[in-house]
């Protein structure tokens, strides 16, 4: 370090010497002048021009002549070096201020005063330019020892000028790459800031040019934010001042594009002033404040995980405020998920932040997931971090299997908690394309947080909602994605007990009511898999058996078509029914909205295959019995006729059918029909329930109905089921003959001592006969019971003589709807009608009624879809099953030959009971009207009427055709269909009936064995 021994007078004496000794080699001070070897002043740019007058006394020029020439030289000066602010002003004045500056007595002594009283004569009371001054100094290279005593001295110097002076003057000290000179700077501008004698604001704005950051626009936010000068200026001098003042600016910053919170000391800064503010709330802090101190904060936010749970806390009791109500939304979206991505997982902090989101709708959550995904696009560094995530999730999901499951959903679960909006993106997108990793990747979802659950849930609802379409190009099936993902949603609702399912519901029933019938299927998946409750399309004779057997015998066969219920699972659903975003219960409204997408399908859709139309009608059909099973399952008596209007409102003003009003309140009457039955009498509440659905039932059928049935016999024929009226007793008995038989055998092969194994066993079969031994004469009892009180009844069910009229209005409004509506009501349909029949109700003759059934039975066929053809031939089945046991002998003389049922009227009106010569006619006239309608319609081109009729025939070939020419002509038909026929679905279907058909060929009858005169041969040729 240099010293100066030379006083204030040396320096000035010395700088004008130095202006002699220049004589006429120039007129300006050189800008070397003082070199910094020698200890002095290194000025980079020229400072003054000598006037005339000092040049006349120390070079002996004249004046007059040397100021023409100073005139030209000034001139060309000027226009060359005006960038520079050369100064114009007298030499005597600026030579005392570079003196004064340097002295050593003042420097050591550091006092301000003086060096500022020294200043004002030196300048002298001419009108001084001070920004010519702030230049020379800012010029000079002075040593670190004496620039904060510069920077005294300059303050006091521009104490007296405009703030814009020192903001100009900072910028083109921040346009310099020496560090020093930016020190310099921010020393000077705090002096100005802390003592008040410059704003902040003012200051920065001249720190910066926004142009700036429009010719970077080719960088990123965070290369314009490390080179914007304020910025640099702030992370000098913000630790200094209060958040109350910088915050204004850092918003100003941000609006620009500016990422103020990759700045380390503005980061710190918005920390502090985010901690004061919070824990000073309940002292009258302002919480708007504390919103845009956050926002500053940007992802940043999230790296003082005890500082944001105290914020997340006290923005829960403000988040009801409708004024903060959106900035906390934006919040949520712009700082906090993105800001889960930098630092590590915290289930605590997941589970705060989700008790927060879930204070908003839907459809808020929502917007804020799609937000906080675009987020990580804005800064590179967030978007790399996405990318990572991406591909690790990547790694994971192809390494996933059901053995290393446990392992690999730790790591998923750490990623999700982490990056919650990306993983879940690729985790739909792998079980879109991957329908079988379902319950697999499902399984390892149990590690991830609730905050990644219900993001996961928003997702897949968005991903549900998407405009690709969801039928195939054939226009006949669904997309893969699509079932695909109502599978994951209904696997994923069983699994995890804690997701919200009202959002789900919400979004099913807002879809319907845009006649979206396609989003039904997701109803269906959540039903089946979390309830146990399934209509299924196709079972076996034993398992349609199983449906009116006692609970016990269910079990012990652990039928597919018996499944467990879970009453969690309908629990839940049964909340989410009443938690939605509706106002009331939607149980009802979504009844009401797949019942109209069942009758809008046919007539409101666009789609022009008519095989897709049939399928679609058959599955909304079969949703909206699985979705009445499910509230009948869920809801006890007096909640679920809470449920529903009356049956006059329902049919009336729903528009529903009858069939299914009845199936509505099936349970709520049979348990009054129940108590009726067994002889107890009804509470006069029940009673009163019980006359409302008299006087309802009496309007939703036409007048002519009650002119030929009485209301009695719709009420018995529509509030009873199977159960109530069959009981399998082949069923029960083979069951417990095969448990006896299984008891019996592990008897014999017990030799020595007993294990434990087969102690156990023992006990089970025994327990298991002694159960179902019970179960069997109880339900035996109780089926007794109710077919003698439903024989004393009978009475009055029938009001009209007219046989036929009154067979024609069971089929039309009572037996077919029933029958074709699912398995167990076509069988419970036939077995009511034996039922009539066996009991002996007066006025009904079963001739007329089978004859009646016979005559329609193909139109009743080709009105049916697929499924409702399957059910209706059920119904057939179990009717032509009774006709072939009456064409016994022994048989019809017992069940026949004595009942009103087989009377026969004359002209002469005189009634006679039918021979057993005389029956076998009449269903040998059965069988050909049956046989000679359906070929037919076999020979019809008709897609629905051909399907239709095959599939009944699949149903019927153990009991039609039982006559070989029949069987002939049936063979010949289909024969041809198989052929000539190009439809792939129709043709396989018809050698499916060929195949069976065959294979029951050597039971078929020959003609004579039914009636020796006719002959269906003749007949059919003529």
């Amino acid at each position: 370090m240099s010293t100066y021994t030379h006083s204030y007078e040396d320096y000035h004496a010395w700088v004008l010497s130095y202006a002699e000794s220049r004589g006429a080699t120039g007129a300006t001070i050189s800008p070397n002048l003082f070199s910094p070897g020698r200890g002095r002043i290194a000025c980079s740019k020229p400072i003054e021009i000598l006037d005339g007058e000092l040049l006349e006394r120390f070079i002996g020029t004249s004046g007059t002549e040397w100021m023409k020439k100073q005139v030209r030289l000034n001139t060309r000066e000027f226009y060359s070096s005006t960038r520079f602010g050369l100064v114009l002003e007298e030499l005597e004045g600026y030579s005392g201020l570079i003196a004064a500056s340097l002295t050593r007595e003042y420097a050591s002594n550091y006092q301000l005063y003086p060096v500022q009283h020294s200043f004002y004569p030196l300048l002298g009371t001419f009108d001084f330019d001070p920004v010519k001054v702030y230049d020379l100094n800012l010029a000079s290279d002075v040593s670190t020892s004496y620039q904060g005593h510069a920077v005294d001295m300059l303050a006091a110097v521009l104490e007296r000028s405009h703030a814009h002076v020192a903001g100009f003057r900072l910028q083109r000290c921040f346009d310099s790459e020496a560090c020093m000179l930016k020190s310099f700077a921010n020393q000077v501008g705090l002096y100005l800031l802390s003592g008040g004698r410059v704003g902040l604001a003012e200051l920065l704005a001249y720190t910066d040019v926004h142009s700036r950051l429009d010719s970077a626009c080719s960088h990123s936010l965070e290369w314009i934010s490390r080179s914007h000068h304020s910025l640099a200026f702030l992370e000098g001098t913000c630790s200094h001042f209060a958040g109350g003042a910088v915050v204004p600016i850092l918003e100003r910053f941000t609006r620009l594009g500016c990422v103020v919170y990759e700045n380390v000391e503005i980061r710190e800064l918005l920390r502090r002033e985010l901690k004061y503010s919070v824990t000073g709330i309940e002292e009258g802090s302002n919480i708007e404040f504390v919103l845009r101190v956050a926002f500053l904060a940007g992802p940043r936010l999230m790296s003082e995980p005890t500082l944001c749970l105290v914020l997340f806390n006290l923005l829960q009791n403000t988040v009801g405020e409708k004024v903060y109500k959106l900035h906390i939304e934006a919040l949520l979206s712009i700082c906090v998920l993105p800001g889960m991505s930098l630092i590590r997982p915290n289930p605590q902090l997941s589970s705060h932040v989700l008790n927060l989101i879930k204070m908003f709708s839907f459809s808020a959550r929502t917007k804020i997931y799609k937000h906080a995904t675009s987020s990580f696009t804005q800064t590179r560094y967030l978007g790399t971090l996405a990318d990572r995530a991406t591909r690790a999730t990547q790694r994971i999901l192809r390494r996933l299997s059901k053995e290393n499951s446990k392992h690999l959903g730790r790591k998923l679960g750490k990623l999700m908690n982490r990056y919650p909006c990306t993983v879940v993106r690729v985790v739909l997108e792998q079980v879109q394309s991957y329908p079988n990793m379902i319950q697999v990747v499902v399984e390892s979802l149990k590690y991830s947080s609730t905050l990644s659950l219900d993001v996961l849930v928003n997702y897949l609802i968005v991903c549900m909602s998407s405009s690709k379409s969801k039928i195939k190009s054939d226009g006949q099936h669904v997309e893969l994605w699509f079932s695909s993902l109502c599978s994951f949603a209904g696997a994923l609702f069983k699994r995890f007990k804690l997701i919200d399912l009202s959002a789900t519901l919400q979004y099913v029933l807002n879809t319907v009511k845009d006649g979206q019938i396609l989003d039904l299927l997701i109803l269906k998946e959540l039903i089946t898999q979390m309830t146990g409750i399934e209509v299924l399309r196709d079972i076996s004779e034993t398992q349609r058996l199983l449906l009116s057997a006692g609970s016990h015998l269910q079990m012990h066969h652990a039928s597919k078509v018996i499944q467990k219920r879970n009453m969690t699972g309908a629990a839940r659903l049964r909340r989410a029914l009443k938690t939605s975003d509706s106002s009331k219960d939607i149980a009802f409204t979504l009844l009401i909205m797949i019942y109209k997408c069942k009758n809008n399908i046919m007539m409101g859709t666009s789609h022009t295959q008519l095989k897709f139309v049939g399928q679609w009608y058959d599955e909304c059909q079969s949703i909206l019995l699985q979705y009445i099973n499910f509230l009948q399952f869920a809801y006890s008596n007096e909640e679920y006729s809470a449920l529903f209007p009356s049956m006059g409102t329902l049919a009336h003003e729903y528009g529903l059918d009858n069939a299914i009003i009845f199936h509505l309140y099936r349970p709520i009457a049979r348990q009054i029909q129940r108590k009726q039955l067994e002889g107890i009498g009804p509470s006069p509440g029940e009673e009163r329930v019980w006359h409302t659905l008299l006087q309802d039932a009496q309007t939703i059928f036409p007048m002519s109905v009650w002119e030929n049935v009485s209301l009695e016999f719709c009420m018995e024929f529509w509030c009873m089921d199977g159960s109530d009226i069959f009981l399998p007793a082949v069923l029960y008995e083979d069951t417990i003959a095969k448990c006896k038989q299984d008891l019996n055998v592990y008897k014999a092969q017990l030799q020595g001592e007993m294990t434990l194994q087969v102690e156990h066993q023992l006990l089970d079969l025994s327990s298991t006969i002694d159960i179902l031994t019970q179960e069997y004469s109880t339900l035996s009892s109780i089926i007794s019971q109710n077919r003698k009180q439903l024989t004393t009844n009978m009475s009055t069910w029938i009001r009209n003589s007219s046989q036929s009229s009154t067979a024609l209005t069971m089929l039309q409004y009572f037996v077919f709807p029933r029958s074709k509506l699912s398995y167990t009501d076509a069988f419970y349909a036939s077995q009511f009608m034996s039922l009539m029949h066996t009991s002996h109700t007066p006025r009904f003759s079963t001739l007329q009624y089978h004859d009646v059934l016979f005559r329609d039975f193909a139109q009743l066929v080709f009105s049916c879809s697929e499924s409702e053809s399957t059910h209706f031939g059920i119904f057939m089945l179990e009717t032509l099953r009774q006709l072939s046991r009456w064409r016994d002998p022994t048989t019809y003389a017992l069940q026949c030959a004595e009942f009103d049922g087989f009377s026969t009227r004359t002209m002469t009106s005189i009634s006679t009971q039918a021979k057993f010569s005389e029956f076998l006619k009449i269903s040998y006239k059965w069988q050909h009207r049956i046989a000679k309608a359906l070929l037919l319609r076999l020979s019809s081109s008709d897609y629905m009427e051909l399907r239709n009729v095959l599939i009944v025939l699949v149903v019927l070939v153990d009991q039609f055709p039982v006559v070989s020419s029949h069987g002939r002509h049936l063979c010949k038909h289909v024969e041809r269909i198989i052929v000539k026929d190009n439809r792939g679905d129709v043709t396989t279907v018809a050698k499916r009936y060929l195949s069976m058909l065959k294979s029951v060929q050597l039971k078929w009858q020959p003609d004579e064995n039914f009636s020796a005169n006719e002959h269906f041969e003749e007949t059919y040729n003529t």
